[in-house]
């Protein structure tokens, strides 16, 4: 995930990116266990996948960056509680200044 967000980022690239963060269930873990944690999984996606646009972040890009549509599974967790604000941190990608503010 993390090369395919960055080559999308490419901004001369000329392509259209579609990346994937999701997971299908298997045996007593659900997609919501693999997205935000379980007993046995390591890392949950959602924070990784923060953790990989942080990194983007910090890269010294030009902004706005390319990234394609991201498609997620259980992209918050309750609401309130969100503390990774994927959605967020993508649509601010779209934008030389931060649009949507993450506190």
């Amino acid at each position: 995930v993390c090369a395919a967000i960055k080559a999308a980022c490419d901004n001369n690239n000329k392509k259209m990116h579609i990346i994937f963060n999701s997971v299908a269930g298997r045996g007593s873990h659900t997609p919501w266990d693999y997205a935000w944690g379980g007993v046995g999984i390591s890392p949950e996606m959602n924070p990784a996948l923060k953790d990989i646009l942080d990194s983007i972040a910090t890269d010294n890009k030009v902004r706005p960056l390319r990234m394609g549509a991201v498609l997620l599974d259980f992209y918050n967790k309750h609401g309130d509680d969100d503390d990774c604000k994927l959605v967020e941190r993508i649509i601010n990608f779209n934008f030389k200044e931060p649009f949507v503010k993450l506190e």
